[in-house]
């Protein structure tokens, strides 16, 4: 995985500065990751999505010239929203160290319910596992979730190492992220969890503190 990688440009220039044009990218992005996560990358084209939008499909590549170049955006859209609306939670006035990490958490394991992250998050890491280009994307994603847990975890965890708190971030990821398998109606009883953010909660302070 590349550190900073640089982003592949995904308007035409100078697109992005008029209200009109910064209004048609977020409804091509927000109709894109609806696309991809309510039915699969098989129906994630430019031209499937220019006729969701009512646009031509020249008009959608004005803004995004490849479909490599929307399907990154989409991935960045998603992640930055995901982590905007966090921090949101994150933030709210008052809260201790252990009780924004706390917050986070609650967040993360309600938003990773939703039928559209839990779509995108599900189709992103099928495609990956054949296809480099999303695979990259996704370790882009990884590495920015790990980056904003890495900030709640360090004020817990003065005595710990960069690369130890960085690792202990990655396995609560890890966690974060394997919640919806097992948190879920079709999940065979015997391996249902309930309440399962507070059994979260106590295992993020076990990886913390061992």
């Amino acid at each position: 995985m590349r550190n900073n990688p640089p982003k592949i440009p995904v308007s035409s220039p100078g697109t992005a500065i008029y209200p009109k044009g910064m209004q048609k990218v977020q409804d091509i992005l927000t109709t894109a990751a609806e696309v991809l996560a309510n039915e699969g990358y098989s129906a994630f084209t430019m031209r499937n999505i220019a006729s969701r939008l009512r646009i031509t499909l020249r008009n959608l590549q004005y803004y995004f010239p490849t479909k490599q170049d929307l399907f990154q955006a989409v991935v960045e859209k998603m992640t930055d929203m995901e982590l905007e609306t966090a921090g949101i939670a994150v933030e709210s006035p008052g809260l201790n160290a252990e009780e924004r990490l706390s917050a986070f958490i609650d967040y993360s394991i309600k938003d990773n319910e939703t039928p559209l992250v839990r779509g995108f998050q599900f189709e992103l890491w099928a495609l990956a596992t054949r296809d480099d280009f999303a695979a990259e994307c996704r370790d882009r994603m990884t590495s920015t979730y790990c980056e904003y847990i890495y900030s709640l975890v360090k004020p817990l965890t003065p005595d710990l190492s960069s690369r130890q708190q960085r690792i202990k971030a990655a396995l609560i990821l890890a966690m974060l992220q394997g919640t919806p398998l097992i948190h879920s109606e079709g999940v065979n009883k015997k391996y249902q969890i309930k309440n399962i953010a507070v059994k979260v909660k106590q295992e993020v302070l076990n990886i913390l503190h061992n």
